[in-house]
């Protein structure tokens, strides 16, 4: 892929980003159950590699806040942007080492616990920082993991089609 057209994906990724979560900001319970906005970092560090997903990543929760006020930047935003960063550096940089199609589950499951504790590390230290004296990690990644266990199957079911149906358009039309 050319870089103009990693750099048109990527904004379309982040225009994703900003619309699911102007769509979704009524219903918490929806966004807690999906993570939709995990869903177009993940394409796009997969699609455009490693540096487009992780600025995308770091910067979509950062733009949802400043447009619309959510996530709160202070502590979920910070958190949220470490994570969703890590997701596409991770998912960039494996592909780049697997290469191959058939290694997309594993990119995603390894990308997802990474950025879960990425999530945990942050969401701790910013706890700490405002004050709380006794934060436990392994607390917060179980938390994660629980609340989220319903968007890690949908996200491990529409990622591999998202990335199908791209590759049948990379195929036919660039």
């Amino acid at each position: 892929m050319s870089k103009n057209l990693k750099l048109i994906f990527s904004s379309i990724c982040m225009a994703f980003c900003l619309v699911i979560s102007v769509f979704t900001e009524r219903f918490e319970w929806f966004v807690r159950l999906i993570c939709p906005m995990h869903i177009p970092i993940f394409v796009c560090g997969l699609a455009c590699g490693w540096l487009h997903g992780a600025a995308i990543g770091f910067l979509s929760p950062l733009f949802c806040f400043f447009i619309h006020g959510l996530p709160p930047v202070f502590p979920n935003g910070i958190s949220m942007s470490f994570e969703l960063a890590t997701y596409g550096f991770l998912c960039g940089k494996l592909k780049e080492i697997f290469k191959k199609d058939s290694f997309i589950y594993l990119i995603l499951i390894i990308s997802m616990i990474f950025g879960r504790l990425v999530w945990c590390i942050v969401m701790a230290a910013a706890l700490i920082f405002s004050g709380v004296k006794k934060v436990g990690i392994c607390e917060l990644f179980v938390y994660v993991v629980t609340v989220s266990f319903f968007g890690i199957i949908f996200q491990l079911m529409l990622v591999p089609a998202a990335m199908f149906g791209l590759k049948k358009i990379k195929k036919r039309y660039i």
